[in-house]
């Protein structure tokens, strides 16, 4: 009766993932259900607004959020989080999260929205439900080819499984650091903030990525530098030296 239940769920997540391929503007019902689900999840880990990083967030969303909200079709809403690591991230549908540790970590506001800017485009691109469909995809025809295969064959389509796995998310990633300085942009905040918090965490050892490192799930932050640095040549009027941000 398990497998059976499991069957008929996952039968329905690869429907409601179907049906996103033909439609994808604003949340699909499956979305905002999922979103639903992860916020419920979040709820002890959500901490006050009210605090001085909450300030800081707040102040932020009062610009982007109705920018943000009007590319999606639907409100996109900012939420601090209790963790003391620097992090940020986003689920299936309008709900971003960042870190106290992300905004007590940055050096001035610029950094924070850079951040906020970057994972709000991933909620505009559903980028949530993009990597659910490419994994299981993806999935699919690695576990076919490796029913037919044994031996060093197989071993090597593993490894090449998680290298084209990791590329999708990289290419999602490439496309969220410009997607959010257009939306930076948009909202009246300088689109360089993001550079200026790549740098910041390229200085620290605990958080420099390897250049040629496969097992990281985001590109080496000195290639995100270079391709931002590269595409903010659009945006000529922002001061593009972190000695004009404002401090947090």
């Amino acid at each position: 009766m398990k497998a059976y239940r499991f069957a008929v769920v996952a039968c329905a997540v690869i429907a409601a993932l179907a049906i996103w391929r033909v439609a994808i503007a604003g949340p699909s019902t499956w979305e905002t259900q999922q979103d639903n689900l992860a916020f419920q999840s979040e709820q002890g880990n959500l901490a006050s607004m009210n605090s001085p990083q909450g300030r800081v967030v707040a102040a932020i969303a009062a610009k982007l959020a109705p920018v943000a909200s009007r590319l999606y079709g639907a409100p996109i809403r900012y939420y601090l989080t209790k963790e003391t690591d620097p992090n940020a991230y986003s689920y299936y549908a309008g709900r971003v999260y960042i870190s106290i540790g992300m905004v007590n970590f940055a050096q001035n506001m610029e950094e924070v929205a850079g951040v906020l800017c970057h994972e709000s485009t991933h909620v505009l691109h559903h980028d949530g439900t993009r990597s659910a469909l490419e994994t299981h995809d993806h999935n699919m025809a690695v576990n076919n080819l490796l029913e037919h295969h044994h031996g060093t064959f197989a071993h090597l389509l593993s490894i090449g499984s998680n290298v084209a796995t990791l590329h999708f998310t990289r290419d999602q990633e490439y496309a969220a650091d410009k997607g959010g300085a257009d939306l930076c942009n948009s909202a009246g905040l300088n689109p360089w903030g993001l550079v200026w918090m790549l740098q910041h965490f390229q200085a620290q050892p605990d958080y420099r990525t390897s250049r040629w490192s496969y097992s990281s799930n985001h590109p080496s932050n000195q290639g995100r530098i270079s391709a931002l640095k590269k595409y903010l040549r659009n945006f000529p009027t922002w001061p593009s030296d972190s000695r004009f941000g404002t401090r947090t």
